[in-house]
């Protein structure tokens, strides 16, 4: 393979290759080529991707493809993959959830690891005969839980902590989609109690949360490459109750037509993909605030 100008955006470079298959009479199956990486500098070692969710990437393709994932665990390259059905003529971002991976049925099955991952690849697997490109961007590991520093040793924090821990006893946690990670979850409990705790200190009615939503992409603001925004000026919204404030917010995201200056869908996939709206769902369940709201309109 080799990279090649431009990327899904129109700037700096893709990983790209290029092939035209033979060698079928000899294999005694489809030839195949493909091109990847391993995630550690040392072939075969392992890096544990425990607390992601799943993988991200632009993709443009002449013909189908295979995404494969290998573990420490496989040895005769039976590996873990996602087979796309169809060509992507043009720039497309992919995201898939580790619950849309399976194995191969042929050789030694094995369990499905992400502390064990050690490398991926691109496959195309095509009868003789068969040419083409294949382009790839911007890979992402998505969701992957962050090492948060210890909180502030407050009596409130800690009590919210406990009734927080409490509340996750009625969480699945596991490796499937819509499931939460053992990380995860302690993350998310650190990070509503933290809320809450400061929420407690000021009062209800004290606070004011704002939501800008203006320019809106997919990526977070602390992305050092962002998606391009895709959804134009929707207003400012604000308010004393930080649930009905985040309610409204997602509520006139979905109000959003698609037409020639915004593209809802990509940021809509990705809120039901990470279930965003768990956390307001949540926060109204402990009684952070409720998701029953009036929007009263300042432009006037």
């Amino acid at each position: 393979f080799s990279m090649s100008t431009p990327g899904y955006n129109g700037k700096g470079k893709a990983a790209m290759m290029e092939y035209t298959l033979n060698g079928s009479k000899a294999l005694g199956y489809n030839p195949f080529v493909g091109m990847g990486l391993n995630f550690k500098a040392k072939e075969g070692q392992a890096f544990d991707m425990t607390g992601s969710t799943g993988v991200s990437f632009w993709m443009k393709s002449d013909s189908k493809v295979y995404l494969e994932f290998e573990t420490t665990e496989i040895t005769d390259a039976c590996d873990f993959y996602y087979y796309f059905d169809q060509t992507y003529p043009e720039w497309t971002l992919i995201e898939l959830s580790w619950s849309d991976f399976e194995q191969y049925s042929w050789g030694t099955q094995v369990d499905w690891d992400l502390s064990k991952l050690t490398k991926c690849q691109w496959k195309v697997q095509e009868p003789d005969g068969e040419s083409g490109k294949v382009w790839v961007d911007e890979v992402k590991i998505l969701g992957v839980a962050l090492d948060l520093p210890e909180i502030v040793t407050k009596t409130e924090l800690y009590s919210t902590i406990g009734d927080a821990n409490d509340l996750l006893e009625s969480a699945t946690i596991g490796t499937l989609d819509g499931n939460y990670p053992a990380s995860a979850a302690s993350t998310f409990t650190e990070a509503i109690a933290a809320a809450q705790a400061v929420a407690d200190h000021f009062g209800k009615g004290n606070i004011v949360y704002i939501n800008v939503l203006n320019n809106i992409s997919i990526d977070c603001d602390c992305d050092a490459h962002p998606h391009a925004p895709e959804i134009q000026d929707i207003g400012i919204v604000a308010s004393t109750d930080p649930i009905a404030c985040d309610r409204a917010a997602y509520d006139l995201i979905y109000q959003v037509k698609k037409d020639d200056n915004n593209n809802p869908d990509p940021l809509k996939q990705r809120i039901e993909r990470q279930h965003g709206i768990h956390i307001v769902e949540h926060g109204e369940k402990i009684g952070m605030g409720t998701s029953n709201y009036k929007l009263v309109s300042l432009d006037k």
